[in-house]
């Protein structure tokens, strides 16, 4: 790999680096219960973005303790709530660069 190519943050990275963005600890990202909206919109955010890295969503599940259901499904809901929502869709883009490498 030359010095020019980017690497891909893994899953761990995400969820760490999305947690951070959002004023959150690891705990509360891979807690057992949905919880409420400021918890559950940034796990679902860092599920759809580590899916796409590409990992499976039984990898990513894993990592966030959720089925890989649940991951395939939270990328689902975030692409379409950002078609539909512009603030939605930019707070994506700005997520995507925090955590790097995409």
């Amino acid at each position: 790999m030359s010095y020019m190519e980017k690497t891909r943050p893994t899953i761990e990275d995400i969820l760490v680096k999305t947690a951070n963005h959002y004023g959150l600890n690891r705990g509360q990202m891979t807690q057992p219960r949905r919880g409420p909206l400021p918890i559950s919109w940034p796990r679902m955010l860092a599920m759809a973005i580590a899916y796409e890295q590409p990992n499976t969503g039984k990898a990513v599940g894993k990592v966030f303790k959720r089925d890989h259901s649940a991951v395939v499904k939270a990328h689902q809901r975030v692409g379409d709530l950002c078609q539909n929502h512009p603030d939605l869709k930019e707070e994506l883009t700005q997520l995507r660069q925090v955590v790097g490498g995409i």
